[in-house]
């Protein structure tokens, strides 16, 4: 569940230009911190955390 909402938010970013290093791209790698908070149903959000 969180990973597909993981999935949704990533693929919803706006499209940047390819990283270059001295006229040509470059693979590079890229962190985007998230932070989910789960509301409502806490035996869910308990068992999340006993895993």
């Amino acid at each position: 569940m969180l990973d597909q909402e993981a999935m949704r938010v990533v693929k919803a970013q706006k499209i940047v230009a390819p990283a270059m290093l001295q006229g040509k791209p470059v693979k590079v790698f890229l962190t985007l911190p998230m932070t989910f908070s789960i509301v409502g149903n806490n035996s869910f959000k308990q068992s999340l955390y006993t895993r």
